[in-house]
């Protein structure tokens, strides 16, 4: 098995950490705890700014396709 060390972790992270060991005994299990907190959803405000630099990089200049056209062609398929 191999070991590994986790440095320098946000505090949100730390307390999820802590609060999942207390909810469930097999949250000390490293897998375990890194999988659950793969899961956690980021608040709105981090999803937001995400989108945000998400929509940024999308070029202005360039005639976008509109999704929904998209989704129709791939369930046509």
């Amino acid at each position: 098995m191999a070991h590994s060390t986790l440095k320098a972790l946000d505090e949100r992270i730390l307390q999820l950490l802590r609060d999942s060991r207390k909810a469930a005994p097999r949250a000390a299990e490293p897998v375990a705890v890194v999988h659950d907190l793969s899961t956690e959803p980021l608040p709105l405000a981090e999803r937001a700014a995400m989108a945000r630099r998400i929509a940024a990089m999308t070029p202005t200049d360039v005639r976008q396709t509109d999704s929904v056209l998209l989704l129709r062609e791939d369930r046509d398929r």
